[in-house]
Formats: C-alpha cells, structure tokens, sequence
C-alpha cells in the first residue's frame, strides 16, 4: 500500500518536488534565452525578435519585442510561483501572485529599454535642421566673410557647426546666438 501511494505521488503533476524542480528549471532556461538575446541586442544590434502587426506600425513594445516579453513573463512568473510555493502558499495565489509579477517585470523591462534606446543618437540630420535653433559661439565669428563655430542642438544633439554672421560683424566666444539661414556648409546667425 506504502508502495502505491509514492508512485501516486510521483505521478501526480502538483506534486511539491517535482513542480518545484520544473519550475526552478523554466526559470532558470527562459531567463538565461532572455538575457542572451537582450544582450545581442543591445550590444550587437541585432534584433532576433518577432513584431505583430503590420511593417507600417510598430508594435515591437518600444525594444522589447513578442519573444521578449513572453520569456520574461514566464522566467519571472515560473520563479515567483516556486518561492511562493516553497513557503507554503496555496497553489491559487501562487499562480495569482506569480501572474502579477510576470506582467508587471515586462511593464518595467519595457520602460527600461526604452529609456536606454531615448539616449540613442539620431545621426540622420540635415543643416537645415538647425534653422532658427539658439545655441552659443564656441569659435570666436570675426567681422567680415570669417566663419566660426557655434554650438547648436540639432535633433536633440548639441553639434558643433560652423557659421558666419549675418551682418559681417564680430560675435565673440561664448555669445548666445540664433540659426536665422543656411549657405552651403555654414549656418548664418545672428547676435540672439
């Protein structure tokens, strides 16, 4: 009789040893995939990721991706249920609790990484960009046909350009300045 009820208990799938192990397992394997691919990403640039959708809208889930996203879900939730579990927690809250977390540590990896990909530089830029733009004189403008350099934000980056003025006089280091055209490679300004 002792006999049976041990192999009930192997067969049984919520039997405490053998979930705990599952789970423990499903963690530990998604997280690793998880984390490998964010970081193939990330440094790489490569995106080993699926998006839904159309190819007009992005739906990639600001870097996170399909793929992504279901990996953290099931590490973080398959994790907390295991711990939950271990200290004796009913199975339903477990799973409920297990649930929350799993949404939730995809709504923060997500704010993560777009919070990493907002400092990315946008290196597509025109000098027409930086008309009407203010910015300061880093290279004196001296009087005349001269040219200088300014510091102007282009696209959220700080560039340094050069420039001429407008009314062929001296601006001096350190001026506050105003984008007010464009000639070839030079930025017109003016005294701001």
């Amino acid at each position: 009789m002792d006999l049976v009820r041990k192999g009930i208990q192997l067969l049984n799938p919520f039997n405490n040893n053998i979930m705990l192990t599952t789970l423990t397992y499903i963690s530990i394997f998604a997280g690793g995939i998880l984390i490998l691919l964010l970081l193939i990403s990330l440094i790489g640039g490569l995106d080993l990721d699926i998006d839904i959708g159309s190819t007009d809208v992005d739906s990639d889930a600001g870097g996170l991706g399909v793929v992504k996203g279901f990996l953290t879900f099931i590490s973080v939730s398959s994790w907390v249920v295991k711990i939950l579990l271990t200290a004796d927690k009913g199975m339903g809250m477990a799973v409920g609790i297990g649930i929350f977390c799993g949404i939730l540590a995809i709504l923060l990896l997500q704010y993560l990484l777009k919070t990493l990909m907002r400092n990315e530089e946008n290196v597509n830029w025109e000098m027409e960009d930086a008309l009407f733009n203010e910015g300061t004189v880093y290279l004196r403008i001296p009087e005349g046909n001269e040219s200088g350099i300014v510091n102007v934000q282009v696209n959220g980056v700080t560039r340094e350009l050069k420039a001429k003025s407008s009314q062929k006089e001296h601006i001096k280091t350190g001026a506050a300045i105003r984008v007010i055209g464009v000639d070839g490679d030079f930025l017109i300004v003016e005294p701001n």
